[in-house]
This record gives C-alpha cells, structure tokens and sequence, in this order.
C-alpha cells in the first residue's frame, strides 16, 4: 500500500462501534467485530489495522458469502458515524482496499437441459413456441433478449447466415448468428412486423407468458421445475463440453466488457458457421 493510499484510507478512531442506527440485520454482526476489538485492543482505540486483523480472523473460520455481510455491516456502521462527506469518502475507500472473496456460483445439474429433454418437453407445443423457446436455447439467451430483438437489427452478413445484435444487462451488445431458414420460419409464424418475435400488432410477447409456457411444458412432459434462464444455463454447459474455452463462452454469453463483446467474431473464437451449424431448427 502506497503512502497516498495509506493517507486516504484512515477511518475513524473509536472505542467501540455503535449498532444503534443501522439495520436490525447487521447488529449481530457489529458485535461480534466489538468483541472481538475489545479482545484485541483492549481499552485502547480501534484503528484501521485492527479492522483488517479482524477480517484476516474471519476469513479463516467464515464462508465466502458470510464474510461479504460482515464486511458490508461494518462498512454502514463507520459510515453512519461520519460527519463529513470527506470521511465518509475516506471510509469507502479503506473499505474497498479490503479483499471481498470471490463467489462462485456452480450451477447445480437440475437446471441443465438435454437436447432431448427440450425437444421432449415441446413436442407437443405449436410451431411458435418450439421457434422462440430453441431460439433461446441455441444462442443462451435472456428472455428479455430474445422478446427486444427487432427486425433492424439483423442483417444477411453471408449467403444464408444472418446476424442480429442482442442488447443485454448494462446495455451490453453482443452478435448472435444464425441461419436465414431459421429466420424466415420464424417470421412467417410471427407474422414479424417490427420485432422478431411478436404476437400481433407490433407488440412484444410479454416475457412472463414465455417463462410459464416453459414451466408447463416441462412439468407435464418431464414432471420437473424448470426456467426460462436454465436454457441459458443448459446451452452454456454444452458448450464447455464440445470443448469451448471459458473465455469464448464469456465472450457469446455476452459477460464480458462491451469492448470484447463488441469485437470482430474471430476474436471470440465462435464464428457464425459454427453457430449455424449447431442450431436446432424444429
């Protein structure tokens, strides 16, 4: 830590940190930490290297999603304690020079999908549904990303494979590629008029009529739970077994920087062949 940093971390001095003030979820925790202080320093005042002794504490003995609570319950109280919008700056600085654990998520094989299962759970469903519900799942969509996507943002960028532009979380845009049999079948079924998938009108299909049709198609046909984003899920899990390296499938499921996500398809190593190829089309 540099001088500078050491100078704009400080946080206030005090003997014992109040939990009055703060939200009923946090006093627990709060003391903890001053028992833990009193422990530590006695009588003496809290400085800001106790904070970080008691965090090194807590990462030896608490879970990753635990240790971000107490780090953020900590953080409110020495908040609620500042006069000055200095001080607080100065708080939230040496708070962010504490390391947060990283969460990993696995995702639990009850939300993944066969190709099989899908086409089992739809088999009996209007060509409509079959159309949007495989869409979703070849290119790992968002609802929401799949039901904005409009017909100006798709172009024939190669004979038989077209290109559209997918708007995600943060504004994000990523490319997905696929075939021009796909997207005449779809048009012709939506009747598509100003988006690609759209009941009538022009008016989007409202996304919570898509989760409960997939809801209902699984439960009948399979007698399980299932979402709407476990397609997402599903397609992602395949990809990484055909063998796709974690930072293609980052860059296609649009996770990455607007800067990777919005470069030329060989940098992502997923090109629109590979895509076309590998679509399900019912």
């Amino acid at each position: 830590m540099t001088k500078t940093q050491e100078k704009v971390g400080r946080i206030p001095k005090i003997y014992k940190l109040p939990d009055d003030g703060v939200s009923k979820g946090y006093v627990d925790r709060i003391r903890v930490f001053n028992r833990f202080c009193r422990d530590k320093m006695g009588n003496k005042e809290i400085d800001d290297k106790t904070v970080i002794a008691f965090f090194e504490e807590m990462k030896l003995h608490k879970k990753a999603t635990t240790l971000s609570t107490y780090i953020y319950s900590i953080k409110s109280a020495y908040l609620k304690i500042c006069k000055t919008d200095l001080m607080k700056f100065k708080v939230s600085e040496f708070f962010k020079q504490i390391e947060r654990p990283k969460l990993i998520k696995k995702i639990s094989p009850n939300k993944l999908v066969t190709i099989e299962d899908l086409k089992k759970a739809m088999e009996d469903e209007k060509p409509v549904w079959k159309l949007l519900v495989y869409f979703i799942y070849n290119h790992a969509l968002r609802v929401s990303e799949a039901t904005n996507i409009r017909l100006n943002d798709i172009d024939v960028i190669k004979p038989g494979i077209v290109e559209a532009i997918v708007r995600g979380k943060g504004n994000r845009t990523r490319r997905i590629f696929f075939s021009e049999d796909y997207l005449n079948k779809i048009k012709i079924a939506f009747g598509s008029e100003m988006y690609l998938f759209e009941f009538q009108r022009k008016t989007q299909i409202n996304r919570d009529t898509i989760r409960k049709k997939i809801q209902a198609c699984f439960q009948k046909k399979l007698n399980r739970k299932f979402t709407t984003h476990w397609l997402r899920h599903s397609q992602a899990n395949a990809m990484i077994s055909d063998g796709k390296s974690i930072r293609e499938i980052a860059d296609y499921l649009g996770h990455s920087s607007p800067d990777i996500t919005s470069a030329h398809y060989d940098q992502s190593g997923i090109t629109p062949e590979m895509k076309v190829s590998e679509e399900i089309i019912p």
